[in-house]
């Protein structure tokens, strides 16, 4: 049978009796435990035991995942405490059983029909879809997984722990692919191997969205075209960081170059002469704009007042469009 066929006939032994459908559906659970849509028929029973369920308990089981989510977040930041005081050791104690449990949880189990993701905020879902066109049910996990992973890879880095950090940041990315911070560490991890950190850099243009993160990539350029002894280029792309972000390393990276009696600064023209060459954008990524711009126009005419904020803030902050600004002010006014 198909699996909408299973699911079907396990619907239509549904009695009515709550307590008796609980005990059915449990059965059922298990009788098709090693069905090669295991994971799909125990996802659907257990909305189906949901249902049965009444409002207290509803209420008590949604509090139970908020719990665990707060219990997490509140170990994260006891981890960046650690970080910041440069204690890795302390830090390590806090997030390695968070990592142990996660590595057990089943809840947010990716099966046929559904994938699961802790996407922080919600253009990271806009992007996904767009860029990845699944056919499954994007689902949101509530727990932060991405987040936590990150942090563990950042406690393993300052250990000294590469590969273990390397392995966190792709259990971060499978669970956030569209995460800047953790793509951006992911690239610091692996400078040894350049020609690998410079595609991965080119790669991740097409999900930033934060002025901070544009910056990092760009500064990411500078240095391996800083290896590659292309000077000038690097001196361009470190210019282009500072639209984005105030950074020291850029500074005086420049500076330093100024002061060489060989040296010349590219104009625009040479940088997006290079841009073409070694295939890297000038600017954010057209299509996040658009992406960002569009939902945030979309938002603007059905009312959407704090939805079209956040997507217009985001195109507006890259690109300071006129058209963007209009629509902000607009709703300020209003």
């Amino acid at each position: 049978m198909t699996y909408e066929e299973i699911i079907k006939k396990i619907q239509a032994g549904l009695s009515g009796d709550k307590q008796q459908d609980q005990a059915y559906l449990k059965q059922q659970m298990e009788e098709y435990k090693d069905h090669r849509y295991n994971h799909e028929i125990v996802r659907e029973c257990g909305r189906m035991l949901y249902d049965l369920l009444d409002d207290a308990q509803k209420e008590k089981f949604v509090r139970s995942i908020e719990q665990d989510t707060e219990h997490i977040r509140s170990a994260l930041k006891e981890v960046e405490y650690f970080l910041s005081k440069k204690d890795a050791s302390k830090a390590n104690e806090v997030i390695e059983p968070i990592i142990k449990s996660m590595s057990q949880e089943t809840m947010f189990k990716n099966d046929s029909k559904n994938v699961f993701y802790s996407f922080n905020e919600p253009f990271e879902n806009v992007l996904y879809e767009y860029l990845e066109k699944t056919e499954q049910n994007v689902q949101r996990a509530s727990i932060p997984y991405s987040d936590a992973y990150y942090d563990y890879a950042r406690v393993c880095l300052e250990l000294g722990e590469q590969q273990k950090a390397q392995e966190a940041l792709k259990k971060a990315i499978d669970w956030n692919p569209m995460s800047s911070k953790v793509q951006l560490l992911y690239m610091e991890s692996m400078k040894e191997d350049l020609e690998r950190f410079f595609a991965f850099t080119k790669f991740a243009f097409q999900i930033i969205f934060h002025r901070p993160d544009l910056a990092k990539a760009y500064r990411n350029l500078a240095y391996y075209f800083d290896q590659k002894n292309l000077q000038r280029i690097a001196y361009g792309c470190h210019g282009i960081s500072l639209q984005y972000e105030a950074s020291e390393e850029s500074v005086n990276y420049m500076n330093a170059l100024n002061e060489q009696d060989w040296f010349s600064q590219p104009s625009m023209d040479e940088m997006r002469e290079f841009a073409k060459k070694y295939e890297f954008p000038i600017g954010p990524d057209q299509q996040v704009v658009g992406l960002a711009y569009g939902y945030g126009k979309q938002c603007f005419e059905e009312g959407v007042k704090d939805g079209a904020k956040y997507f217009l803030t985001i195109a507006y902050d890259l690109t300071a469009a006129p058209e963007a600004k209009e629509l902000l002010d607009q709703m300020e006014t209003e």
